[in-house]
């Protein structure tokens, strides 16, 4: 059921020792949503000069949430985000859905575009 789905480029600004939350949402080619209740997903934020430097590491009911509406929620939590070791410079992340027929789709894939920064957002 792989949708062919070229991955969006989005920069995620993660501001370090608080609890990071977004949501997208998956569409079909109609802009119907793509229901994602069978599917699992994981989400891999890594440093940017060395990809075995893994900064968060998310699956389905560790971070990630899944709804049939297509929606996909990620929540990096406090405890994690306090964790990383530096603070304003790029990382790069990835986000793979498999879905129940084994099939999987890069939902989104970015190089450089994750910001690990101080304090939180305003």
């Amino acid at each position: 059921m792989a949708l062919g789905i070229t991955p969006v480029h989005k920069v995620l600004r993660i501001p370090r020792g608080t609890t990071f939350t977004d949501t997208i949402t998956v569409l079909n080619d109609d802009g119907t949503p793509v229901d994602l209740s069978a599917a699992t997903g994981r989400l891999v934020i890594t440093d940017r000069h060395n990809s075995q430097r893994i900064y968060a590491d998310l699956a389905n009911g560790s971070g990630l949430t899944l709804g049939a509406d297509g929606t996909v929620v990620i929540v990096i939590l406090e405890a994690v985000t306090s964790l990383f070791r530096k603070v304003d410079f790029p990382a790069d992340y990835s986000l793979k859905i498999t879905y129940d027929d084994t099939t999987s789709d890069m939902i989104l894939d970015g190089r450089g575009l994750v910001y690990l920064v101080a304090g939180s957002l305003v």
